[in-house]
């Protein structure tokens, strides 16, 4: 947190969560985990000024996608990428949910995470 008081750093948030879905505890943490990695790069690696969240439900999946309007990076080298991403593909591989980046340099990054509903309780 100590990080957000020092810039003009801003998070714009969307959701159309209408369904009655929960994940149980462990899930919900490293989703959380994820999404918090993910903020936490846009903010300290990106130079990002704006972080945008979309969460999008429907019947077969809920997506959770974030971007920001940082300088971006190449998503096809390994060098680039750090232990960060890997580290999330892992979490979300063990509980059933997929992670989806792109980026354009110059211009952000994003990511989806793809929940089914077989990974709800």
């Amino acid at each position: 947190s100590q990080y957000f008081h020092h810039s003009n750093f801003a998070i714009h948030f969307h959701e159309n969560f209408t369904a009655d879905k929960k994940l149980d505890s462990l899930t919900g943490l490293n989703l959380f985990r994820i999404c918090q990695e993910i903020i936490n790069n846009s903010f300290k690696h990106a130079e990002a000024k704006n972080i945008f969240i979309n969460i999008i439900c429907s019947k077969k999946e809920i997506i959770i996608s974030i971007q920001d309007n940082g300088k971006g990076f190449d998503v096809n080298n390994n060098s680039s990428k750090g232990y960060g991403l890997q580290n999330m593909q892992n979490r979300a591989k063990e509980h059933g949910f997929v992670i989806s980046c792109n980026s354009i340099i110059g211009k952000g990054i994003g990511y989806n995470i793809h929940l089914m509903n077989d990974a709800f309780i």
